[in-house]
């Protein structure tokens, strides 16, 4: 989900929170009730893009957080990394 949806389903809660609590100041139940459902389709689409995030990190689509790089990346460059640690090693056992 790009931020842009999850910025609409932040503001959908809001808006649910907000009209939950008119109704109950106000004693309407149909508002209050719209205000539940609004928290409710909320929730529903931000457990939607939690699985949808960990279906893609097992997949290795998303970036890993500590590092800010895609883990796909990250698993591409390892064989060339352990290359450079074996070389660097081999250069400062010939020089010694």
């Amino acid at each position: 989900m790009s931020a842009t949806d999850k910025i609409k389903n932040a503001a959908q809660d809001v808006k649910g929170k907000v009209k939950e609590a008119t109704g109950k100041v106000t004693d309407d139940e149909q508002l209050e009730a719209e205000g539940t459902a609004d928290q409710a389709a909320s929730s529903a689409k931000k457990a939607g893009e939690k699985r949808q995030g960990r279906r893609q990190e097992r997949r290795g689509l998303n970036p890993v957080p500590e590092q800010g790089r895609c883990r796909r990346i990250d698993r591409r460059h390892r064989p060339a990394a352990a290359l450079r640690e074996v070389t660097a090693a081999w250069i400062r056992g010939s020089t010694a």
